[in-house]
């Protein structure tokens, strides 16, 4: 039998070439840029910074949804919903009211997560407290409470790379709480 040489050498080195730029981000890599602590423009919902969720999720080709309600409603729900163009999930947030959950107070609803392995504290300043972290394999979420409301970021789509999916999901948290706890108003939706 005569054995070729030059094509099957050659794959294993062009996968291995391949991969190694891949592996060092010369090849459509992850931005490494954190995802920031304090929001700004543009918002893809009343509140919700699209930088953040661009980079926790890796995707910038966004559609959006917006349920009824408001931030400062302590009645009413408010939701926001992002999408690929292809209508797969990429990042929901809302904020309710914890009693439509079963708790009473914000402490209330915050113990479920104290002394899990799942959850770690978000550090964030301001009014209540809150915890991220892998509900499940699909799903990142970050939960916090203050007064008598729960506000929760679940990401459905994260960017990989080497980002840390749970740190992310709690800066997005930390960048929303001004207005999702705090005394500012939310700032309004400047995307269509």
């Amino acid at each position: 039998m005569i054995r070729r040489a030059g094509r099957a050498g050659f794959r294993p080195a062009a996968i291995g070439v391949l991969s190694s730029l891949v592996l060092a981000g010369c090849v459509g890599g992850v931005d490494g840029t954190p995802v920031p602590t304090t929001a700004a423009e543009p918002f893809l919902c009343t509140g919700v910074p699209r930088e953040g969720v661009e980079l926790l999720s890796g995707v910038s080709d966004l559609r959006v949804s917006e349920g009824a309600g408001a931030w400062d409603d302590s009645a009413w729900s408010f939701a926001c919903f992002v999408s690929t163009a292809d209508d797969d999930g990429v990042v929901s947030v809302d904020s309710e009211p914890a009693v439509w959950h079963g708790f009473e107070t914000a402490e209330d609803y915050l113990a479920q997560f104290e002394g899990s392995d799942t959850w770690v504290p978000i550090d964030g300043t301001g009014p209540g407290g809150g915890y991220a972290g892998r509900p499940s394999e699909d799903l990142v979420e970050a939960q916090w409470a203050c007064g008598e409301r729960r506000i929760r970021v679940t990401a459905f789509t994260v960017a990989g790379g080497g980002r840390d999916p749970v740190e992310d999901v709690s800066r997005l948290m930390v960048s929303m709480l001004p207005w999702a706890c705090g005394d500012q108003d939310a700032p309004p939706r400047t995307l269509d």
